[in-house]
């Protein structure tokens, strides 16, 4: 293993093993979930999921309700709040409804959604579950009977509700993105996995007459990356998770409700696409249009390209007509040469950590896509390419790049 390897493995093992051991001595009929990290040391999971590891309980024990904080309580909270966890549900149409939830790091607040959509049975098809509070088990609930809960992705954000939950709807059967892992110890999930989502598996999903999906998977040094989209054919809507995000001018509703006004909003949506200080003028850059977000763009799909390019090219075969994704607006009302503009950058040749100059794969040529363009249904008109982001802006996480390229551990 060379030098650089071993540093790089040396010091992140310290500070996750560091971490962990201290918890379990003071915790020991705890286990740590396995998530530690799930994003690759270079994912924007990685930092939180060294220093803080989350802690389940062996057994998943449905959550306290201590007076005065009812049904928004949840314990153990991965991010802030730790408290008062509001949940907004959105009814889209009568088959598809919205389960949103706040989180914060530092001073920085999103929201993170979960989509609910019912079948033709009647059945519950819960993709990417938020964390189950009370209020949101009962909101859930009332929709009817969960059958099927997905785990599209292997970032922690998404996947450290997901024992509490399947304990909560035990009926219900689990599936999984492949490559789910801890590092550096790999630990059990602590929940029941029915099935993982993979091309192999698909035959024998349940829900596959009327949900199709299709992934991807990166293997660096440290771990796997995936991620999973699905495809609702019966209202034509393509479900991602960090894949594609649409910022709008205005904070969602649960950030509202919190008091995150129009200029603040500004400020977090920057610093959670950046990482860094936020730079106002680039604000007009990113918002109102489909985009892949810089920290994904720079430190992930930059080192997958083949990978994603050619799962872009499989989700494009579906002829949708709006997107829901995990993170900030939705629905997107958008088809598939929108999503191809806002993946251009693999074609436009864009400089980063591109795992050797590996080519990208035969036949799949995203300039072609870029003629006759009639039929798209984007809600903004668009140049036909992906947009360029500010150097200046982009500094921190090149940064963060080129230290992970130098310790060899996202190779």
């Amino acid at each position: 293993m060379p030098l650089r390897k071993k540093l790089g493995l040396l010091l992140v093992s310290a500070c996750g093993l560091h971490t962990a051991v201290g918890f379990m001595a003071q915790n020991p009929n705890k286990v740590l979930l396995s998530t530690m990290p799930t994003v690759s040391p270079y994912g924007r999971d990685a930092t939180i999921a060294w220093a803080a590891p989350v802690l389940l309980p062996t057994k998943p024990m449905p959550p306290v309700q201590p007076a005065g904080l009812g049904s928004k309580f949840y314990l153990p909270a991965f991010l802030p709040p730790w408290i008062a966890r509001d949940t907004v549900r959105t009814k889209f149409s009568d088959d598809i409804f919205f389960l949103e939830q706040s989180q914060t790091f530092v001073n920085v607040s999103v929201n993170i959604r979960s989509t609910v959509i019912r079948l033709k049975n009647g059945d519950l098809f819960v993709h990417a579950p938020v964390a189950p509070t009370p209020e949101c088990v009962s909101l859930i609930k009332e929709l009817g009977e969960v059958a099927y809960v997905v785990l599209p992705v292997t970032a922690i954000e998404h996947k450290v509700y997901m024992a509490r939950f399947a304990s909560l709807f035990p009926k219900a059967k689990i599936y999984v993105a492949p490559g789910q892992f801890s590092w550096p110890v790999d630990l059990p999930l602590g929940f029941r996995v029915d099935g993982v989502l993979t091309e192999e598996n698909k035959k024998s999903m349940p829900f596959i007459d009327e949900i199709d999906y299709t992934g991807w998977i990166f293997r660096p040094f440290t771990g796997s990356i995936s991620e999973v989209a699905f495809f609702h054919r019966k209202s034509r809507t393509l479900l991602v998770t960090d894949a594609i995000i649409w910022i709008d001018d205005q904070p969602p509703e649960i950030l509202r409700q919190a008091g995150v006004g129009q200029d603040l909003w500004k400020k977090m949506a920057l610093q959670a696409c950046f990482l860094g200080p936020p730079n106002l003028d680039t604000f007009q850059k990113i918002k109102q249009r489909l985009i892949v977000s810089p920290v994904i763009r720079v430190l992930v799909v930059s080192r997958a390209k083949k990978e994603v390019a050619e799962w872009i090219k499989r989700v494009c075969e579906w002829k949708f007509e709006r997107v829901i994704p995990a993170h900030f607006s939705a629905p997107i009302k958008a088809g598939p040469v929108d999503l191809q503009d806002a993946y251009a950058f693999l074609e436009e040749g864009e400089t980063g950590a591109d795992r050797g100059g590996k080519s990208l794969p035969f036949g799949f040529d995203f300039s072609a896509l870029w003629q006759g363009r009639q039929g798209a249904v984007g809600r903004k008109g668009r140049g036909g390419k992906s947009v360029q982001f500010p150097e200046q802006d982009l500094k921190i996480l090149k940064s963060l790049n080129k230290f992970v390229s130098a310790t060899g551990l996202a190779e």
